[in-house]
């Protein structure tokens, strides 16, 4: 009766999202970051400032003021941006919020804003749920909206949830839709709302945690609290000591200039992109220090187009931070980087409206000679079929070029992003797909049909070949259809790398499915597409890992090896080739390593319980899911690891209590119900085991396993009509799924239904090897049955 199927341990991916996204799934933790600017400090760790810039690990930084005094043309456009605003000292000139005694109440809390001896005060609901006043140390961003920073002891900056709106200048709750409780991470005092691990990474220069796991506290410290100079150059003391002694020191020595050389690689479009993407994209940290130098993956693993955070065709969903949507689109194929739009000082476009983009779309020789631009008049009723005259009734604006190809998403209640995937408008993906498109985003009164219609008359030439979002969410659903089409998504090198490495990431849960096509991956020129590669053997026999990735263990890109290690700890590093051994002791400890630098997250202390679970040190594992729980109470996948680890240990009923905390604390979370059900199944609890079950049904549609377990456990009951109609549904979601089509071939030679048992042990003899032979015996069984006189 039981699954084995029915839970993957997944290494869960720690990836940069914005702190108080309201669509997340709550299981689904994440860090984050948000703009963070101006001085030296650090945080209750008795260290002054002159000790902090002396010390090893700030040596290679100067004060931004040295960097001024030569650059002043560059720093004049930098101050007052968002990168220099971002964070300021609380005082009358940084604060835009209202503290005048302003009481903001939501959900029956009320939030006190005051002023009192030049001190900026809030009253509100405290880490115990008790009302108590706090300073505010800092303000956090200048618009669309402004946070305010309060320190905590254990050397915590907290990110309150109640901003202000600096455009209605009123203030709101980044969660309006709900009352967040005194001891839920997501609490202003809480874990996800605590700026050492979700922000400051990102937004300050230099900067360094200083987690202590024991004590769950932070002597973290920076050169800069902003993003400044160094943020994007790298570490200054040796350029400008050659600046200064240039008659003593030649100019071509590498550790005489700038780690990070724009100049040296203009005519590298991905060198400057992959500067600007540690921030702006979602993507898992695990080196320890950044050194401002190298390719992106030997420090980040981008976050594929994964469910939840892009729709299936690619687009924004969540906050993905610009770089995984420029991937996927044409423009950085061209060799477009960040800096032909944005003043990369400033922040701001290089020129208003179209004019920004038809420096390059334009009918006569663009700016840049791009390969592939076809040269026409795109700002022209002809091409963009709108009219000047702005209907008032819409959302956008048909003849701006980004109202159609950089279509907005509200982020944080109130500060709209732009899609920076710049793709054509698809309302006919919008039909098959249910993902959302520019034209009905202006045209709110309108279907998708209207949009897709309208669309055929003004262009004559259909999509040649299926788009990837079709593949992704077939996939995604697992679709038996999806196999093949996954195959040759991986096979074509026209498509982005994100998308390929999207379509390694999914074909895994089909087996052995495109096997060659796999092996050849891990030779990919592409990293990212290399580490997907590595991690579609995720679930494949250990003498397949074997046979394949030890080569990866010396890559000289650290995801890759990393990548590698996890997935080969789950077998012997004695099964390993001697010239692999000490290569995967090594990957694995910068795995180890990259895990142990997240500490404060929980998704990083449940990657070790896996990793501790694989290797069969099943009491280390249970005390990590156990601290993973500590941290967050509602961390879904811990209680799944947890139950099962229980379950795998004959502890049984600890594994049945751990799969109803989930249930209680995740209602809406098919998978609990799902575990719990064959769990209790299989201590035999017929009856809440389809109830349970049932309930994982209603959850989880369009998962054929979940209602293969339902019809299994209404036979056993002799609820059979119910039985027969829920592996129907199942072996429609999955026609090549053969448990499901021998239960169908089962259970019509119980009803002695014989020509539907013999169609259905046919389906099974041809989906089977033919060196099998329980197929051939079923049908020869039911085929002698039916000759028999009746």
């Amino acid at each position: 009766m039981r699954d084995k199927n029915k839970l993957r341990d997944i290494f869960h991916n720690s990836s940069h999202l914005h702190r108080n996204s309201l669509t997340y799934r709550r299981y689904l933790y994440i860090w984050t970051g948000l703009l963070v600017s101006l001085t030296t400090t650090c945080f209750d760790s008795g260290i002054s400032e002159k000790e902090l810039g002396s010390t090893s690990q700030h040596a290679e930084f100067v004060d931004n003021t040295v960097c001024v005094e030569c650059h002043q043309q560059q720093a004049n456009k930098w101050r007052g941006s968002h990168h220099d605003l971002a964070m300021q000292i609380a005082s009358e000139t940084s604060i835009l919020g209202d503290f005048n005694n302003t009481i903001f109440e939501h959900f029956g809390v009320k939030t006190q804003f005051s002023q009192r001896h030049g001190k900026f005060l809030v009253h509100t609901e405290g880490p115990d749920g008790t009302p108590a006043e706090f300073e505010v140390k800092y303000t956090f961003g200048v618009e669309p909206l402004q946070q305010y920073l309060i320190e905590l002891p254990q050397g915590k900056l907290q990110c309150l949830t109640i901003a202000w709106d600096t455009k209605a200048n009123k203030w709101f709750s980044l969660y309006p839709d709900e009352k967040i409780a005194s001891d839920d991470p997501l609490h202003w005092t809480g874990r996800y709302q605590n700026w050492n691990l979700m922000c400051a990474e990102c937004h300050t220069t230099d900067y360094q945690k200083g987690y202590q796991l024991e004590t769950d506290s932070y002597r973290s410290s920076w050169t800069e609290l902003n993003v400044s100079c160094q943020a994007c150059h790298g570490p200054g003391k040796n350029h400008v000591i050659w600046a200064k002694n240039p008659e003593k020191i030649e100019s071509t020595e590498e550790k005489y200039r700038l780690k990070v050389d724009f100049k040296l690689n203009k005519l590298n479009s991905r060198y400057e992109i992959e500067s600007c993407a540690p921030c702006h994209s979602r993507r898992s940290r695990f080196s320890k220090r950044y050194p401002h130098h190298g390719s992106f993956e030997d420090h980040f693993r981008l976050q594929t187009l994964e469910e939840g955070l892009y729709f299936a065709d690619g687009q924004i969903r969540e906050e993905v931070y610009v770089y995984g949507s420029f991937l996927q689109s044409k423009m950085y194929g061209q060799g477009v980087s960040c800096s032909d739009c944005h003043d990369p000082h400033s922040l701001k476009l290089k020129k208003t409206g179209n004019d920004l983009c038809t420096q390059c779309h334009r009918s006569q020789r663009p700016l840049r000679d791009f390969k592939g631009i076809k040269l026409a008049n795109y700002d022209s009723p002809s091409h963009h079929f709108h009219s000047k005259n702005r209907n008032t009734k819409l959302k956008g604006q048909g003849t701006e070029c980004v109202s159609c190809h950089m279509p907005e998403r509200t982020f944080m209640i109130v500060d709209p992003r732009k899609d920076h995937s710049f793709r054509v408008p698809r309302p006919d993906l919008s039909i098959k797909l249910g993902v959302p498109n520019a034209c009905t985003q202006c045209h709110t009164d309108q279907s998708n049909q209207w949009a897709s219609e309208k669309i055929k008359t003004w262009y004559d030439s259909p999509p040649k070949k299926i788009h990837y979002g079709e593949v992704i969410h077939s996939a995604q659903k697992r679709t038996s259809k999806a196999e093949g089409q996954l195959v040759g998504l991986i096979k074509d090198l026209d498509q982005p790398d994100i998308v390929r490495a999207t379509a390694l990431d999914l074909i895994k849960n089909y087996g052995r499915s495109g096997l060659d096509l796999r092996i050849s991956s891990l030779k990919d020129k592409s990293p990212l597409v290399q580490a997907f590669s590595v991690r579609s053997f995720e679930l494949l026999d250990s003498q397949i890992k074997l046979d394949h990735l030890g080569p990866l263990l010396n890559d000289k890109i650290r995801v890759v090896r990393m990548e590698t290690a996890r997935v080969l700890a789950s077998t012997s590093p004695d099964e390993l080739d001697q010239q692999y051994r000490d290569p995967f002791r090594t990957a694995l400890k910068e795995f180890v390593s990259g895990q142990e630098w997240l500490g404060d997250m929980p998704a990083s202390q449940f990657n070790l319980g896996i990793l501790e679970t694989i290797r069969g040190n099943l009491h280390e594992a249970e005390n990590l899911y156990q601290l993973t729980l500590k941290m967050d109470p509602s961390f879904f996948p811990a209680y799944m690891n947890l139950g099962n680890l229980f379950n795998r240990q004959g502890r049984n009923k600890e594994a049945e209590q751990m799969f109803r905390n989930l249930t209680e604390r995740q209602p809406e979370e098919g998978e609990g119900y799902y575990s719990l059900g064959l769990l209790i199944a299989e201590m035999g609890k017929i009856e809440e085991a389809r109830i349970s079950l049932a309930k994982a049904v209603q959850l989880l549609p369009n998962r054929p396993r979940v209602r293969y377990n339902y019809a299994l456990t209404l036979q056993h009951l002799g609820i059979r009509s119910e039985a027969e109609k829920s592996l129907l549904e199942a072996h429609l979601l999955d026609p090549k799924d053969t448990d499901i089509v021998y239960a169908l071939a089962v259970f019509y030679i119980q009803e002695r239904n014989w020509n539907k048992a013999l169609s259905y042990a046919n389906k099974l003899k041809n989906l089977l090897p033919p060196n099998i032979p329980g197929p051939k015996q079923l049908i020869d069984h039911i085929e002698s049955t039916m000759l028999e006189p009746q």
